[in-house]
């Protein structure tokens, strides 16, 4: 769900956390969820680089437990869905676009903040006993 605004018909701003949200929204989609798509894994480092932040800034960024699952489930898994290691994940995104684009100067400049989602999240899941 949070990777919807990729979809063609929904480009709008060419940013798919952004265009995703505004979908959602659009057919009436959980106001939580909707935040919770539009900020998905960094997103606010992205749009500041597009001109964009503004624009994001209509919705409420979540910064919860649930809002690092979500982060972390896209940051270990890969475009086709199979697991991986963040560390690996991040370095696929690095090598799929090039140094000085958008997205690869916002994952770079975003990795701290991402590593800090998945770290809390293996944390939380670490807590609860088998």
């Amino acid at each position: 769900m949070h990777d919807i605004g990729y979809a063609p018909s929904l480009a709008r701003s060419g940013f798919h956390p952004l265009d995703g949200a505004r979908w959602l929204q659009a057919q009436g989609a959980d106001e939580r969820m909707v935040c919770l798509v539009a900020h998905h894994t960094g997103a606010l480092f992205e749009a500041e680089r597009r001109g964009l932040a503004d624009q994001l800034s209509v919705f409420a960024r979540e910064e919860s437990a649930t809002s690092d699952a979500l982060w972390y489930a896209d940051l270990t898994s890969g475009p086709t869905g199979c697991a991986t290691t963040f560390e690996a994940r991040v370095e696929e995104i690095l090598t799929r676009y090039a140094p000085g684009s958008v997205v690869h100067e916002s994952i770079s400049a975003a990795r701290l903040t991402l590593a800090g989602a998945v770290r809390r999240t293996r944390e939380r899941l670490t807590a609860y006993p088998r």
